[in-house]
Order: C-alpha cells, then sequence, then structure tokens
C-alpha cells in the first residue's frame, strides 16, 4: 500500500525497522496501534457530542 505523504525511500526505512523487531512485537504495535485509533475516534465522537454517555460513545463507534 503507498502511503500519500510518505515518500517511497522512508517507507522503506519504516519496512526495514518493522522487519528487525521481532514477530511478537510486531503484533504489540499493531494492538497498540489499534487501540490509539478507537482512543482517537471515541474522543471525536465525545467531541461532537458531549452529552453522550459512554455507552453511545461505544455504540457511536464504527463496526
Amino acid at each position: 500500500m503507498h502511503s500519500l505523504d510518505t515518500t517511497p525511500e522512508t517507507a522503506e526505512v519504516q519496512r526495514e525497522v518493522l522487519l528487525r523487531r521481532g514477530p511478537s512485537r510486531r503484533v504489540e504495535l499493531a494492538f497498540e496501534l489499534s487501540q490509539k485509533m478507537c482512543e482517537t475516534c471515541m474522543a471525536g465522537i465525545r467531541d461532537r457530542n458531549p452529552n453522550y454517555s459512554d455507552r453511545q460513545v461505544v455504540l457511536g463507534m464504527p463496526k
């Protein structure tokens, strides 16, 4: 997948760095990124809907 804001050279460096990590660390990083995305999404829902309960925020998450 080609990122519009990353040069091919930078993407190659990122790939090499990730490959030097062990498989368990790469999985750990993937889970961390997923968690951060959920937190960012929920923060956006809260910003747009300040009166939502925690349950409503969760229900507002994309499926």
